[in-house]
Parts: C-alpha cells; structure tokens; sequence
C-alpha cells in the first residue's frame, strides 16, 4: 500500500498493518524491537501527516476559458469573448509555475514565479467597428514574455481528495494582440495592448473529477517529476504534492475593464484525455470507462492503465517544451 494512502489511514488502522494480514503478529515476523520501533514510526509518521502539509512541484495549469470573459478594447467597446481551444483537450490558455512552491505546514505560504505561454481568445459574435463586422481575435504577443508571480497558500490539511487546501493570488504583466478580421467587407487589422492581470482563486493537490463546471473529465498530463509540461508529476517526491485549480479563477485586468474566467481544461465527450511524457516523447492517451487518476507508486504508465488505453497521436518534443503550439489542434 503506497505510504501516502497509508498515512492517511486511522492510528488503529496502521496499527493492523502492523499486526499484519491474517493475524499473524509482528513479533513473529520482526521480533520485540522490531515492532516497537514500526509503532512508535506509525505514530511519528501519523502526527507529522497531520501537522505537515505537501509542498507543490512546478509545472504547467491547462486551462479553458468561461462565459462572462469579457474586454472593453479602445476603439471598439466591451467584448465578450470565449476560448478558441489550441488543445491538449479544450485548452485555451497555459500558465507555467516555474518553480517549486514549498509548504511544509498548514499556515505557510510561498511566491513562484509564473509565465502564461499560451492564449487563444476569440470574440462570440462579430463585432461593428465603423459600420463593418469583424471577428475579434486576441492572442500573446510573440515577441514578449508575460510574466508575473504567484502567491499560494496551504490553509487547510491535506485531504486526499478535491477538496480545496488553500487560496492563491497572481498577476501576469501580459502582452497580447488584438486581430480584426472582417466578417465581410473590410481590412484585416492589428493591435497590441499591454495590461496587468491579477486573479485568486481555491486550489487542490487532487483534479476534480468530472469538473463540477463543465461536467467533463480533467486534462491530465502525467510525467515524473521535473518536468514543466506536466500537471501531474508521478512518482510523488517524499513531500510534494500537485496542484490544480478547484472551481474557477477569475482574472481581472488592470489597465483596462475586462475580466478572464477560467477553469482546469477538460476533454469533451465520454472519455478522458491523458498525456503521458517519457523523456521526449508525449503519447497522447484515451481512456474509456474509468477516469481515476493512476497510482501514486506508478509512473505514469503503470499497469492500472494496462487494456483501458489507445495511442491516438504522438508528437516528439523536449521535456519542458511546454506544449504550446500556437495552431495545435486536438
């Protein structure tokens, strides 16, 4: 039984895996101090779970864009706008946490930074703009980083579940461009804007599953751990732990009304999404039926997968690529 599952069993169940299976005692099996020794690490072990909180690796939060994202662009007006998906699944955004967050207890807090590499947005409906209509498209601009930090709070015990843990805050200064294709008769045209985004939202080590938004199964990309592509590292190093948005964050700009509201991605439909990186190669992975999240002893291949999957498509690409096509579609 992996030890994390194990720790978060009752005393006196730690105390039967002890006694061991069957009833044959411990004595037999490892002498006096041999199982005092195992009791008296149960007991350490069961109070530091209690008393400690898992700190969060890097990674990558895949995102799809919600109804009421809207942005009041100069010269045009407030548009409401909706994810155009670049995939994996129907992500439309990609932010990075680009280092580890350490947490070691109830009550800390960390700042990372942060880089959102990927952005697809596009008007729901064409927009008049001196008498023609234009599709709206805002994408980043290519030439400059939109960075910023993170700040996340453990402020609830580790569950084990999608339960929320804590609260986090963040700001991008973010470079985008603005395209206006015409509907109709009109000039294509350009623009690019510069705003502060800030957000805060609820997170959780564990995805939601289905997400309670969408109802739809997680986007889970699964890697070991040091990878930045991924959003769920396996195996789990001693003490950290993943990290997932629980519900929605809301992001709001600065410089400009408008307002970014956002969820973890998702795969539409029946079946669930999962990536899988090993060195440089990603395989992207359907699983029909059951949308469980693999053991944590496993690698992200483990055997629980074994008969459930089919290699669907596969790119070659480096471990901290971060999968950010600009026109990649799933």
């Amino acid at each position: 039984m992996p030890l994390d599952r194990v720790l978060r069993q009752p005393f006196d169940v730690l105390i039967g895996h002890a006694v061991g299976r069957g009833g044959r005692s411990c004595f037999r099996r490892l002498g006096l101090l041999g199982c005092v020794a195992l009791s008296i690490a149960t007991v350490m072990l069961g109070t530091v779970d209690r008393a400690e909180a898992a700190s969060i690796l890097r990674g990558s939060d895949y995102l799809t864009t919600l109804p009421g994202t809207f942005f009041d662009f100069p010269g045009i007006g407030v548009v409401p706008l909706e994810g155009r998906p670049i995939g994996p699944g129907n992500t439309d955004t990609i932010v990075q946490r680009q280092a580890n967050a350490i947490l070691p207890t109830v009550g800390s807090s960390d700042t990372i930074p942060i880089e959102m590499v990927a952005l697809s947005l596009h008007s729901v409906n064409p927009v008049n703009v001196t008498g023609s209509f234009f599709d709206v498209f805002v994408h980043l601009t290519p030439s400059t980083r939109s960075i910023g930090t993170m700040t996340i709070h453990h402020e609830f015990p580790d569950n084990g579940t999608a339960a929320p843990e804590g609260t986090f805050s963040s700001f991008f200064d973010i470079f985008f461009t603005v395209e206006l294709t015409p509907v109709g008769p009109g000039v294509p045209t350009s623009f690019d804007l510069q705003s502060r985004l800030t957000g805060s939202g609820a997170w959780s080590h564990e995805p939601e599953d289905p997400n309670p938004i969408l109802g739809q199964p997680p986007l889970l990309i699964i890697s070991p751990p040091g990878s930045q592509a991924d959003n769920l590292h396996r195996p789990l190093p001693p003490g950290f732990n993943d990290f997932f948005i629980a519900g929605f964050v809301d992001e709001r700009h600065e410089a400009f009304a408008g307002l970014h509201r956002a969820t973890q991605a998702t795969v539409p439909g029946p079946t669930a999404l999962t990536l899988i990186i090993a060195g440089s190669l990603l395989a992207v992975v359907v699983t029909r039926g059951s949308h469980s999240v693999p053991s944590r002893k496993g690698h992200g291949h483990d055997s629980q997968f074994a008969g459930s999957m089919r290699l669907v498509r596969t790119w070659f690409v480096g471990p901290d690529a971060g999968l950010s096509p600009d026109d990649q579609r799933m």
